[in-house]
């Protein structure tokens, strides 16, 4: 399935997912998500009889609520912003007349105009400003071309996925912390380079202190669950999570212009399913799994 969302760091990338799921249980009742983001993995995943999905950025479930229990009136309200397609061909009149129609549109969300849904702004923010970012005082118009999503079948995909899933917004903290039976949890937080960055260059609206980075790892090792994170491979991350089992792994993001790989770790507190590495795919790390 094509993603809905334009997401700084997604899995939504076929060998992103591959990586993934290939290190997820033999076996899980329950699934959970605390940092779910453009649900690239999410969404992907078999359906089990308990997911939660959780993000900490309230406009991004808002807007997975819309498709999940008013899918029908919010596709009509997003099909009324036509995409540029509509318009006529490339370099024509008619095609810079619609690019001016959804620029004006675009303005109007930055300044959160009350008669656009606040799931209608975010989303079309995600897919036409730059990188996908949805930060009023940093993101700009970039790439109109992208509204095209409204036409096709992936909010309606998104929405079938979406049935019987808890949507909620709150503390990573409590997903780990909730008792439950055969629970599976796939983290994947803000970088550890983001939370690097001056304020107003970081990709996410909700980002990560350090301080916040050390609460995960506390949550991870407490947790009495399968824990499965995915980060950005920093000195740091290494640190944190020395005596966990943790992979190597190399992918192309979703929203890089110049599509160049970059690493990442893959982090558990169990022994994962792979057998060995590929090439291509990095480098295992046979570590003691941390008391």
């Amino acid at each position: 399935m094509k993603a809905l969302l334009r997401y700084p760091g997604g899995k939504s990338r076929k060998a992103a997912k591959h990586l993934i799921l290939s290190a997820m249980p033999a076996t899980f009742e329950e699934y959970r998500e605390p940092f779910f983001g453009g649900g690239g993995i999410g969404l992907t995943i078999p359906k089990t009889k308990n997911r939660w999905f959780n993000d900490l950025n309230e406009d991004l479930i808002a807007l997975y609520e819309r498709l999940q229990q008013d899918r029908d009136s919010f596709l009509e309200e997003c099909r009324h912003i036509l995409p540029l397609k509509a318009y006529g061909k490339k370099g024509s009149l008619e095609y810079e007349t619609g690019k001016a129609k959804l620029k004006q549109f675009f303005h109007r969300c930055i300044r959160q105009d009350p008669d656009i849904s606040t799931a209608l702004r975010f989303l079309f923010l995600n897919r036409v400003g730059f990188s996908g970012r949805v930060v009023s005082d940093s993101t700009y118009f970039s790439a109109p071309e992208r509204w095209n999503i409204i036409g096709t079948d992936v909010p309606e995909q998104v929405s079938t996925q979406l049935q019987g899933a808890r949507l909620t917004c709150l503390d990573f903290a409590r997903l780990f912390e909730k008792e439950g039976e055969g629970v599976w949890i796939y983290a994947d937080p803000p970088y550890v380079s983001d939370s690097r960055r001056p304020f107003g260059s970081r990709l996410y609206e909700k980002t990560f202190s350090m301080d916040d980075h050390a609460r995960l790892r506390t949550a991870v090792s407490k947790c009495n669950h399968k824990v499965l994170l995915s980060y950005d491979d920093d000195p740091a991350v290494r640190e944190m999570y020395k005596g966990y089992w943790m992979r190597a792994i190399t992918w192309t993001h979703c929203v890089s212009k110049k599509r160049s790989p970059g690493r990442e770790l893959l982090i558990a507190n169990y022994e994962p399913l792979i057998a060995a590495t590929q090439e291509g795919e990095g480098q295992v790390f046979r570590i003691r799994k941390a008391a």
